[in-house]
Formats: C-alpha cells, structure tokens, sequence
C-alpha cells in the first residue's frame, strides 16, 4: 500500500499589482500584509486600509498642531523648496539658481503644516496645497494658505492648472498612484514639471514602497518622460515633464527644418 499523498494547502493570495497589472504575492500576511509583484517587483500593501483610517492616521501625526514650537521642521522644510525651486528653474529656464516664482504657480500635493509653501510663498509664487488631514488643512488655512482637505486624486482640487506639482514624500501614501499621474495630465499647464521624492514619509504611512525603477515605470506608462533622477536621503527623487509637450517643443524646428528642406 502506497503512501498517502499529502494534501497541500491552499495557495497563498494574489493581488493585482496596480503599476504593471503582475501578480502580487503575500510574503507574510500576519506580519505586514505586504505584497511583492512577481512583474515589476514593486512592494505594496496588499489590503490597504480605508481612506478615512488612512486620514486619521495622518491627523495625528500633526496633531497639537498649534499648540507646539515648529523650529525643528521650519528649517529642513524651507532647504526643501528652495532646492526644488533651484532644480525647477535649472529644469525649465537653464539656471541653477533660486529666481522669483511670479507668475508660476504650485500645487502642493501633501502640503502638511505649509511650510513648503511659505517658502515658494516668499519667492513670489502663487501656493496651493491639499492635505488629506484636517488638522494640518486647519492650521495652514490659520496661516492664510490656499489649502484644502482632500487627496490627490478627489475632485476637490483648485480649478488651477499648475507650473509644478510637488509631491515630498506623500506620493507612496497615495491609494491610487496610477489614477493620480493620469489626473496630472489635466492638472499641469503646458510644459509643467512633476517633481516626486520619495523620502519624508515613515514607512509605516505606505502604501506603496517604490524605488526609482518602479516610479520611473509608473510615469513613464502614463505619459511622461523623466528629465533627472537620483537619491535624496538614501531614497529616489525624480522630475517628470509630459511626453506631449517635449513633442510640441520640437515643432517649431522641425517645421523649420521642413521648410529649408524645401528651399534647397
């Protein structure tokens, strides 16, 4: 009499990733719930909790927000945005300098307590955020700032389009990444940047854990070209500009180069 077979256990669950459309495979679901995609090798959370848990979970985080010394954020924050201004401008004017932002405008996608914005603010730009916290919405309006709550991809936006949308940090904790850059294509006015860095957020924020090849990836299926990556605090940063306005860039000259072709 032959052994008996051993029954094996069900397979373990698969999610849909939501970058490449690959399977998604629980390491282990008791522990973190985290999904690794056999595609893309993107890390995600498998089963992520509701916006509103999402939304209280940020509001804590700057809970008090009144009532405490801001000294220890003011300054990294304010180094931020003018590293991102300077990078714009090197981007978009060929100068790598911190100039005035009149006549730009920006869209702070998780603007926190404001103090990005403040600093834009004072170099002239005209300064949007949305925060999905009410406390932190509460305090920047208290500061006079243009901000609402809401997340990235609600229809609770400015009617604005944008010379920038900043994401610092905030773009792993979106839960929907894929649908927020299809929105930015309606949301940038023409040749408008996306700058994304992905330090800033406590891993435990996350939803998504992208590194520079699956961001790069997410972008770039959606419409977008990189025009500079690298590592900002051991993690990725990278600026994103739409493929349609580089192809409208290049009219102008390849009409001119047309017109020689016939003259000659």
């Amino acid at each position: 009499m032959g052994k008996k077979k051993k029954k094996e256990g069900p397979l373990p669950p698969r999610v849909m990733c939501p970058v490449c459309g690959g399977k998604g495979v629980f390491g282990d679901p008791g522990k973190d719930g985290l999904c690794e995609c056999e595609g893309c090798g993107l890390i995600y959370a498998g089963s992520p909790p509701s916006r509103k848990t999402l939304a209280l979970a940020r509001d804590r985080r700057f809970a008090g927000a009144w009532d405490g010394a801001h000294d220890g954020s003011v300054r990294p924050a304010t180094l931020y945005a003018q590293d991102v201004m300077a990078s714009f401008f090197a981007h978009t004017a060929g100068m790598e300098a911190v100039l005035n932002g009149f006549d730009r405008n920006i869209l702070d996608a998780f603007c926190g307590l404001g103090f990005r914005l403040r600093e834009f603010q004072r170099y002239g730009w005209d300064v949007y955020g949305v925060d999905p916290g009410p406390e932190a919405v509460q305090y920047g309006q208290g500061c006079f700032l243009d901000v609402r709550e809401a997340w990235f991809d609600e229809d609770k936006l400015p009617e604005v389009r944008f010379d920038l949308v900043l994401f610092a940090g905030g773009f792993s904790c979106l839960p929907d990444p894929v649908g927020a850059v299809k929105r930015l294509d309606k949301l940038l006015r023409p040749g408008g940047l996306v700058f994304v860095g992905l330090a800033g957020e406590p891993l435990s924020a996350r939803l998504f854990h992208f590194d520079g090849e699956t961001l790069r990836r997410v972008f770039m299926e959606n419409g977008f070209q990189v025009l500079e990556e690298g590592e900002r605090d051991s993690e990725a940063f990278a600026w994103f500009a739409r493929k349609k306005d580089a192809r409208e860039s290049r009219k102008p000259a390849l009409t001119a180069a047309a017109d020689r072709g016939k003259e000659a």
